[in-house]
Protein backbone atom coordinates (compact mmCIF):
# COMPACT_ATOMS: atom_id res chain seq x y z
CA UNK A 1 0.00 0.00 0.00
CA UNK A 2 1.11 3.39 -0.96
CA UNK A 3 -0.35 5.88 1.08
CA UNK A 4 -0.52 9.39 -1.31
CA UNK A 5 1.39 11.94 1.09
CA UNK A 6 -2.17 14.44 1.54
CA UNK A 7 -3.07 16.66 4.49
CA UNK A 8 -6.74 18.02 4.79
CA UNK A 9 -7.19 20.40 7.56
CA UNK A 10 -10.62 19.92 7.61
CA UNK A 11 -10.76 15.69 7.40
CA UNK A 12 -8.20 16.03 10.46
CA UNK A 13 -10.37 18.50 12.57
CA UNK A 14 -14.12 16.38 11.62
CA UNK A 15 -11.90 12.81 12.57
CA UNK A 16 -11.73 14.34 16.20
CA UNK A 17 -15.36 14.49 16.71
CA UNK A 18 -17.43 12.30 18.77
CA UNK A 19 -19.92 12.20 15.48
CA UNK A 20 -17.88 12.42 12.52
CA UNK A 21 -21.14 11.42 10.43
CA UNK A 22 -21.27 8.94 7.68
CA UNK A 23 -18.36 7.75 6.31
CA UNK A 24 -18.25 6.82 2.66
CA UNK A 25 -15.72 4.79 0.52
CA UNK A 26 -14.90 4.97 -3.20
CA UNK A 27 -12.54 2.81 -5.18
CA UNK A 28 -10.90 3.56 -8.72
CA UNK A 29 -9.59 0.32 -10.69
CA UNK A 30 -7.27 1.62 -13.64
CA UNK A 31 -6.41 -1.17 -15.59
CA UNK A 32 -5.14 1.33 -18.66
CA UNK A 33 -1.83 0.09 -18.14
CA UNK A 34 -2.38 -3.74 -19.07
CA UNK A 35 -4.23 -2.50 -22.34
CA UNK A 36 -7.89 -1.97 -21.00
CA UNK A 37 -9.56 1.09 -21.90
CA UNK A 38 -11.13 1.61 -18.97
CA UNK A 39 -11.18 3.26 -15.50
CA UNK A 40 -13.78 1.65 -13.12
CA UNK A 41 -14.89 3.85 -10.10
CA UNK A 42 -17.21 1.71 -7.72
CA UNK A 43 -18.92 2.30 -3.70
CA UNK A 44 -20.25 0.10 -1.98
CA UNK A 45 -23.70 -0.32 -2.45
CA UNK A 46 -26.77 1.00 -0.25
CA UNK A 47 -30.42 0.11 -0.61
CA UNK A 48 -32.79 2.49 -2.25
CA UNK A 49 -29.97 4.43 -3.50
CA UNK A 50 -28.38 5.35 -6.73
CA UNK A 51 -25.11 6.30 -8.07
CA UNK A 52 -22.58 8.65 -5.39
CA UNK A 53 -20.90 11.22 -7.31
CA UNK A 54 -17.69 12.72 -5.75
CA UNK A 55 -15.42 15.74 -7.25
CA UNK A 56 -17.61 15.58 -10.50
CA UNK A 57 -16.90 11.55 -10.97
CA UNK A 58 -19.74 9.11 -10.92
CA UNK A 59 -18.93 5.83 -9.05
CA UNK A 60 -21.52 3.24 -9.24
CA UNK A 61 -23.07 0.59 -6.29
CA UNK A 62 -22.06 -2.63 -6.00
CA UNK A 63 -21.86 -4.78 -3.02
CA UNK A 64 -18.15 -5.19 -2.02
CA UNK A 65 -16.62 -6.71 0.96
CA UNK A 66 -12.89 -5.49 1.93
CA UNK A 67 -10.71 -6.58 4.72
CA UNK A 68 -7.74 -6.38 6.12
CA UNK A 69 -7.19 -2.70 5.07
CA UNK A 70 -5.79 -1.95 8.97
CA UNK A 71 -2.83 -0.12 8.61
CA UNK A 72 -0.02 -1.85 10.98
CA UNK A 73 3.29 0.05 12.64
CA UNK A 74 4.75 -3.24 12.68
CA UNK A 75 5.68 -6.44 11.14
CA UNK A 76 4.64 -7.57 7.70
CA UNK A 77 2.76 -5.23 5.14
CA UNK A 78 -0.91 -5.33 5.20
CA UNK A 79 -2.18 -7.97 2.06
CA UNK A 80 -5.79 -6.60 2.08
CA UNK A 81 -8.48 -8.61 0.20
CA UNK A 82 -11.38 -7.04 -2.16
CA UNK A 83 -14.31 -9.04 -2.97
CA UNK A 84 -17.14 -7.48 -5.60
CA UNK A 85 -20.42 -8.89 -6.95
CA UNK A 86 -20.17 -11.17 -9.84
CA UNK A 87 -23.53 -11.76 -10.33
CA UNK A 88 -23.78 -9.04 -13.35
CA UNK A 89 -20.29 -10.19 -14.55
CA UNK A 90 -19.52 -6.44 -14.91
CA UNK A 91 -15.74 -7.59 -15.24
CA UNK A 92 -15.73 -10.81 -16.25
CA UNK A 93 -14.86 -10.09 -20.14
CA UNK A 94 -11.71 -8.03 -18.55
CA UNK A 95 -10.69 -10.52 -15.88
CA UNK A 96 -10.01 -12.77 -18.96
CA UNK A 97 -8.73 -10.94 -21.56
CA UNK A 98 -6.21 -9.06 -19.20
CA UNK A 99 -4.57 -11.98 -16.97
CA UNK A 100 -7.47 -11.21 -14.21
CA UNK A 101 -6.55 -7.49 -13.47
CA UNK A 102 -3.31 -8.56 -12.05
CA UNK A 103 -0.62 -5.42 -11.51
CA UNK A 104 -3.66 -2.90 -12.02
CA UNK A 105 -3.54 -0.36 -9.38
CA UNK A 106 -6.60 0.07 -7.09
CA UNK A 107 -6.73 3.80 -5.33
CA UNK A 108 -9.20 3.97 -2.05
CA UNK A 109 -11.21 7.35 -1.14
CA UNK A 110 -12.62 7.76 1.73
CA UNK A 111 -14.66 10.95 2.75
CA UNK A 112 -17.57 11.44 4.57
CA UNK A 113 -21.11 11.61 3.08
CA UNK A 114 -21.55 15.44 3.66
CA UNK A 115 -19.02 16.55 1.10
CA UNK A 116 -20.34 14.61 -1.93
CA UNK A 117 -21.65 16.21 -4.47
CA UNK A 118 -25.07 17.54 -4.36
CA UNK A 119 -24.83 18.14 -0.67
CA UNK A 120 -24.87 21.55 1.16
CA UNK A 121 -21.29 21.27 2.68
CA UNK A 122 -19.97 19.50 -0.60
CA UNK A 123 -16.27 19.83 -0.98
CA UNK A 124 -13.93 17.61 -3.16
CA UNK A 125 -11.38 18.69 -1.27
CA UNK A 126 -12.53 16.62 1.63
CA UNK A 127 -10.82 13.78 1.91
CA UNK A 128 -8.91 11.11 4.14
CA UNK A 129 -5.16 10.40 3.02
CA UNK A 130 -5.92 7.82 -0.15
CA UNK A 131 -4.50 4.35 0.08
CA UNK A 132 -3.31 3.17 -3.08
CA UNK A 133 -2.57 -0.53 -3.67
CA UNK A 134 -1.79 -3.19 -6.49
CA UNK A 135 -3.99 -6.18 -7.58
CA UNK A 136 -1.65 -9.27 -6.37
CA UNK A 137 -3.42 -12.11 -7.11
CA UNK A 138 -7.34 -12.69 -7.79
CA UNK A 139 -7.96 -15.51 -4.72
CA UNK A 140 -11.51 -16.41 -5.88
CA UNK A 141 -14.10 -15.83 -9.00
CA UNK A 142 -17.23 -17.87 -9.10
CA UNK A 143 -20.81 -17.00 -10.02
CA UNK A 144 -21.49 -15.09 -7.43
CA UNK A 145 -18.16 -13.16 -6.39
CA UNK A 146 -14.24 -11.90 -7.19
CA UNK A 147 -11.85 -11.32 -4.52
CA UNK A 148 -8.27 -10.22 -4.89
CA UNK A 149 -5.60 -9.91 -2.75
CA UNK A 150 -4.07 -6.70 -3.09
CA UNK A 151 -0.59 -5.70 -2.18
CA UNK A 152 1.89 -2.13 -1.87
CA UNK A 153 4.35 -1.51 -4.55
CA UNK A 154 7.04 -2.30 -2.14
CA UNK A 155 5.81 -5.60 -1.68
CA UNK A 156 6.11 -6.66 -4.77
CA UNK A 157 9.41 -8.35 -4.51
CA UNK A 158 8.74 -11.40 -6.54
CA UNK A 159 6.43 -10.19 -9.24
CA UNK A 160 7.73 -11.53 -12.43
CA UNK A 161 7.62 -9.70 -15.98
CA UNK A 162 5.75 -9.86 -18.17
CA UNK A 163 2.51 -10.14 -16.17
CA UNK A 164 0.36 -11.66 -18.93
CA UNK A 165 0.23 -15.33 -19.92
CA UNK A 166 3.04 -16.06 -22.19
CA UNK A 167 1.69 -18.21 -25.11
CA UNK A 168 3.62 -19.19 -27.89
CA UNK A 169 0.81 -19.69 -30.56
CA UNK A 170 -2.04 -17.25 -29.90
CA UNK A 171 -2.00 -13.53 -29.53
CA UNK A 172 -4.63 -12.14 -26.71
CA UNK A 173 -5.54 -8.87 -28.23
CA UNK A 174 -9.13 -8.39 -28.56
CA UNK A 175 -9.94 -7.94 -32.37
CA UNK A 176 -12.67 -5.50 -34.19
CA UNK A 177 -16.24 -6.72 -34.70
CA UNK A 178 -18.13 -5.87 -37.53
CA UNK A 179 -21.99 -4.11 -36.74
CA UNK A 180 -22.69 -2.50 -39.40
CA UNK A 181 -19.41 -1.40 -39.50
CA UNK A 182 -16.37 -1.95 -37.61
CA UNK A 183 -16.68 -1.54 -33.73
CA UNK A 184 -13.35 -0.55 -31.87
CA UNK A 185 -14.64 0.50 -28.33
CA UNK A 186 -12.44 -1.89 -26.08
CA UNK A 187 -10.46 -3.09 -28.83
CA UNK A 188 -6.43 -4.32 -28.25
CA UNK A 189 -5.46 -4.85 -31.75
CA UNK A 190 -4.47 -1.63 -33.95
CA UNK A 191 -5.26 -3.03 -37.02
CA UNK A 192 -7.76 -1.17 -39.07
CA UNK A 193 -7.16 -1.73 -42.29
CA UNK A 194 -9.46 -2.83 -45.13
CA UNK A 195 -8.00 -6.39 -45.83
CA UNK A 196 -10.27 -8.88 -44.55
CA UNK A 197 -9.75 -12.75 -43.88
CA UNK A 198 -11.50 -15.74 -42.40
CA UNK A 199 -10.43 -17.45 -39.14
CA UNK A 200 -8.61 -19.66 -41.26
CA UNK A 201 -6.68 -16.99 -43.10
CA UNK A 202 -8.96 -17.16 -46.54
CA UNK A 203 -9.19 -13.67 -48.07
CA UNK A 204 -12.31 -12.59 -48.42
CA UNK A 205 -14.44 -9.81 -49.27
CA UNK A 206 -17.05 -9.33 -46.75
CA UNK A 207 -16.21 -7.45 -43.70
CA UNK A 208 -18.46 -9.23 -41.67
CA UNK A 209 -16.66 -12.16 -42.35
CA UNK A 210 -13.23 -10.92 -40.83
CA UNK A 211 -12.51 -12.60 -38.04
CA UNK A 212 -8.72 -12.84 -36.45
CA UNK A 213 -7.40 -16.68 -35.98
CA UNK A 214 -4.71 -15.27 -33.23
CA UNK A 215 -2.05 -16.65 -35.03
CA UNK A 216 1.55 -15.60 -36.02
CA UNK A 217 0.19 -16.42 -39.79
CA UNK A 218 -2.89 -13.99 -38.94
CA UNK A 219 -1.02 -11.02 -38.08
CA UNK A 220 1.27 -11.31 -41.32
CA UNK A 221 -1.47 -11.36 -43.53
CA UNK A 222 -2.44 -8.06 -41.96
CA UNK A 223 0.55 -6.51 -42.21
CA UNK A 224 2.60 -8.08 -45.28
CA UNK A 225 5.15 -4.76 -46.11
CA UNK A 226 5.36 -4.28 -42.17
CA UNK A 227 9.11 -3.50 -41.23
CA UNK A 228 8.75 -3.07 -37.77
CA UNK A 229 7.81 -5.63 -34.81
CA UNK A 230 4.07 -7.30 -35.78
CA UNK A 231 1.61 -5.99 -33.21
CA UNK A 232 1.13 -9.21 -31.76
CA UNK A 233 0.93 -10.66 -28.50
CA UNK A 234 2.05 -13.88 -29.15
CA UNK A 235 5.47 -14.90 -28.18
CA UNK A 236 6.81 -17.06 -31.14
CA UNK A 237 10.30 -16.95 -29.64
CA UNK A 238 9.18 -19.59 -26.66
CA UNK A 239 9.70 -23.17 -27.34
CA UNK A 240 10.42 -26.30 -25.86
CA UNK A 241 13.97 -26.84 -25.07
CA UNK A 242 15.49 -30.51 -24.33
CA UNK A 243 18.17 -31.16 -22.50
Amino acid sequence: MQREDYYNDTIASESQKPDVGELITLYQLDATHVGASSIWYFTQAVKDTGPVFFNSQEYTPIDIKAEGFDVSTGGTLARPKLAVSNVDSTLASEIIEYNDLLGCKLIRIRTLSKYLDGEPAADPTVEFPRDVYTIHQKVIQNKQIVQWELAAKIDMNNLKIPRRQILRDTCTHTYRYYSSGFVYTNISCPYTGSSYFTFDGTPTTNADEDVCGRKLSDCKLRYPLTTDQLPTRAFPMVARTRL
